[in-house]
């Protein structure tokens, strides 16, 4: 049945199949209580009875909700964090609500057990419908106006009973029995053989239990009742509490009937007369939903007894007693048994109170005193992990996971940004806030994170070290005592070294951060912030850039973070947001790639990533409204100024639509992450700057020409920086133009890749120089383009290497 879970989604159908089986003996344990008290309170009312078992009924389907919201959750968290649901959280063997001894079982058959349901709850649902299609009918097509003079009685006895608004009477040769259809414009209907066979007295005590029903807004409880009776078609508790509440509605308007006629023996005469009636064989109230006096025979008897002896009920609560004291005893007995049962089967090494301790130890290790996670991988394998097997360290990871989700992510409330998203948008960005937050944490504890180099420097007078990590894949991290800062800061001519790493403030009274990785460093990358422009045309630095991330959000200070393969990295703090750090105002900033926090403790943890598949923030991104972003706003003034530079005759030259479209798609293709309409608003604005200053660039400088500033409708780029500029042909023959994408690539591969397409594409004289894999992306290419393309790669990369 797994096309039933594709169809429908696992949590759903794992919820609603836990929740069908517990109401069983949820409404068990309803059912006994309301039986208990029925029959510790014989003299209640008639009404105070039907009450206790409306709310009974109500309790049930607030179990059931809440029920299938706690499994919901639980079966979501597992999707969350794996690609199936593992059985220990969904049978949650520790808890009240699952019957470990079955749980196996039933988790392997929960798809048929859902199907079987819903099968039955088509059929029973059709059945209701049809109901309603009867009421309709009986009401507007199957009867026809009471005489005037049976009207206008009717109408004496609603205002004299208490019913507000107006009430039809109508006979209908099609019912055995008087009932009430409808809630906003109720009508009552009546057999037509009662005109000839009952007494004007008589007819009227009929007609005021009828009108009981309306001033008690019975047809529209009944709707709701018979709804859920739909739901729990298989639940016999439900559907006993079910007819306990027909029972006490009947008693209840019998009383309202009765203290309206000459006397209860009077009524109960009136029952008995017409439970004695010969009626229409063809006749009928088989509706299912029409509020009638006439009832079955042995429940109709039993209130002509009733009334003729007030102080006995008609209910007989421990019909319904027994049983549903027997399923609360297997519901209990399978908890306890449940209780029993391992939390961790899947650990065998270590007991669940070791689990647990283990779980506190590592969480403890992760958040701080203000419980906030750590940005340096504060985490440290305990002997105790490290004696788990392989698969046993898989299956507590699963459970590690699982806690931290449960405590820090399942309940987060949207912040700003994030509250126009719906619940879906929102739990997939939760999930992605949760990598972002413990992602180096796990692959720590599955030893993905190896430490590479770690150093310690310590300041004059600074009790605290400051700490340095360079660990495989590239990840650097360090932690720095505030105090340090400051006293950097006093003394910007003094830096912290420690084998690779660097750490100084510059005169701006910003922090810059350096690794060293290859051997030969230029002092540039030691004593100021780098930025794109050091690689490019006149740039005082050789090698490739290949990450750079920036956030220029006013409000948290700027990050910049950048490396350089082969050769340095380097992450550098802006004054306002080293400033802003140093009085406490705001203690986080990010980028895509790096980010930083200021611990209550007083500890500056700086984080670097530069691995393109972390972009996690790019990701978070992606469900960001744009519009409250106050640097978004921020550039779009920027862009109006510089329009407003931008000569007249220079605006033909700016990106059109589908120019930006090519830049979304290379920016996906790049972060490989798909980008949202919200975020398309964001980079809409910072293509079509970048596109401005380059125009205004091209103005300035006399040896570029209008073909140039033109060229537009190709982007072309190698290693996301090594822009390779090349003219647009004449599209005389449209259908010669294609796109090409190349990814981490040779230069030989891309060659062999433009082959493909275009015959006789050689590779460049020099490619040896071309070192780095190369990445190209063009559009609306010709053939005649490509060998002009590799031409310029081959010679920018001899400028940087002779640089």
């Amino acid at each position: 049945m797994n096309w039933l879970t594709q169809w429908l989604g696992e949590a759903f159908v794992f919820a609603l199949g836990w929740t069908l089986l517990h109401s069983l003996w949820q409404g068990a344990l309803v059912a006994a209580g309301l039986a208990l008290l029925l029959a510790a309170r014989p003299r209640w009312s008639s009404n105070a009875r039907y009450l206790s078992a409306v709310v009974a009924l109500a309790v049930v389907l607030i179990m059931s909700a809440l029920t299938y919201s706690r499994y919901y959750l639980m079966v979501e968290l597992a999707l969350a964090e794996s690609a199936t649901v593992p059985e220990p959280v969904l049978t949650d063997s520790g808890s009240l609500f699952s019957p470990a001894v079955w749980a196996g079982w039933i988790n392997r058959h929960m798809s048929t057990i859902v199907l079987l349901w819903m099968l039955g709850f088509a059929l029973f649902m059709a059945r209701y419908c049809g109901g309603l299609l009867y009421c309709h009918r009986l009401k507007n097509q199957l009867s026809e106006p009471a005489p005037s003079y049976w009207q206008a009685r009717v109408d004496g006895l609603a205002r004299s009973i208490g019913v507000r608004g107006a009430v039809v009477l109508k006979l209908s040769r099609r019912l055995a029995g008087p009932c009430v259809v409808g809630h906003l414009k109720p009508v009552i209907l009546l057999p037509v053989a009662l005109l000839t066979q009952m007494s004007r007295d008589e007819l009227e005590a009929i007609v005021q239990h009828e009108l009981a029903h309306i001033r008690r807004n019975d047809y529209l409880v009944g709707l709701i009742q018979s709804l859920i009776k739909t739901l729990y078609f298989f639940n016999w508790p439900v559907l006993w509490i079910s007819a306990q509440i027909d029972r006490e509605r009947e008693n209840a308007c019998d009383d309202i009937a009765a203290d309206g006629c000459k006397s209860r023996i009077f009524y109960a005469e009136t029952l008995a007369r017409f439970s004695a009636l010969t009626m229409d064989p063809s006749a009928s109230n088989d509706g299912g939903l029409i509020m009638a006096v006439n009832g079955k025979h042995h429940h109709l008897l039993a209130r002509i007894q009733r009334l003729f002896e007030p102080t006995v009920s008609t209910a007989r609560p421990f019909e319904g007693l027994l049983s549903s004291v027997l399923l609360v005893v297997l519901g209990l007995f399978l908890s306890v048994h449940s209780q029993a049962e391992d939390q961790y089967p899947d650990i065998k090494t270590l007991d669940d109170a070791s689990v647990e301790s283990l779980i506190d130890t590592f969480r403890s290790q992760l958040m701080d005193s203000e419980d906030e996670n750590h940005f340096v991988t504060t985490l440290v394998p305990t002997a105790d992990y490290q004696a788990l097997s392989e698969e046993e360290r898989e299956a507590f990871i699963r459970h590690f996971k699982a806690s931290l989700w449960e405590r820090h992510s399942r309940d987060k409330k949207p912040m700003p940004f994030y509250d126009h998203l719906n619940e879906e948008e929102w739990l997939e960005a939760r999930r992605v806030m949760f990598q972002e937050d413990f992602d180096h944490f796990i692959r720590a504890l599955k030893g993905e994170l190896k430490v590479l180099e770690a150093q310690e420097a310590r300041l004059p007078g600074e009790s605290q070290p400051i700490r340095f990590t360079h660990f495989e894949g590239g990840r650097m991290e360090s932690e720095i005592p505030v105090s340090a800062v400051r006293f950097l800061l006093a003394e910007p001519s003094q830096a912290v070294k420690a084998g690779p790493f660097l750490l100084r403030a510059l005169k701006d009274s910003s922090l810059l951060l350096t690794l060293k990785l290859g051997e030969q460093v230029s002092e540039l990358a030691t004593a100021r912030r780098i930025t794109s422009d050091d690689f490019s045309g006149n740039g005082a630095l050789a090698g490739e850039m290949q990450h750079f991330a920036f956030n220029g959000d006013p409000e948290m200070g700027q990050v910049w973070s950048f490396a350089a393969t082969d050769d340095f990295y380097q992450m550098w703090l802006s004054q306002q947001a080293v400033n802003s750090l140093l009085k406490g105002e705001n203690s986080k900033g990010f980028s895509a790639l790096s980010g930083y926090r200021v611990s209550r403790e007083g500890m500056l943890e700086v984080a670097f990533d530069p691995k393109p598949e972390q972009y996690l923030n790019s990701r978070l991104m992606n469900f960001m409204e744009s519009k409250k972003m106050p640097h978004v706003e921020e550039r779009d003034r920027e862009l109006e100024d510089l329009l407003s530079k931008l000569p007249s005759d220079l605006h033909q030259y700016l990106y059109q639509e589908e120019h930006l479209k090519r830049h979304f798609k290379a920016w996906s293709l790049k972060t490989g992450v798909e980008m949202s309409d919200r975020m398309e608003r964001l980079y809409r604005t910072v293509f079509q700057k970048a596109r401005v200053e380059f125009l205004l660039d091209a103005v300035r400088d006399s040896e570029r020409d209008a073909l140039e500033m033109a060229h537009r409708s190709i982007s072309v780029w190698a290693n996301e920086v090594s822009w390779v500029n090349i003219y647009p042909l004449h599209k005389d023959d449209p259908e010669k133009l294609f796109d090409l994408i190349v990814e981490d690539q040779t230069v030989t591969e891309a060659v062999a890749q433009v082959a493909e397409v275009c015959e006789g594409i050689e590779l460049p004289e020099g490619h040896e120089v071309v070192t780095q894999p190369v990445s190209l992306y063009g559009y609306e290419t010709h053939c005649e383009q490509w060998p002009g393309v590799f031409d310029q790669l081959v010679e920018n990369h001899s400028d940087l290497v002779a640089r």
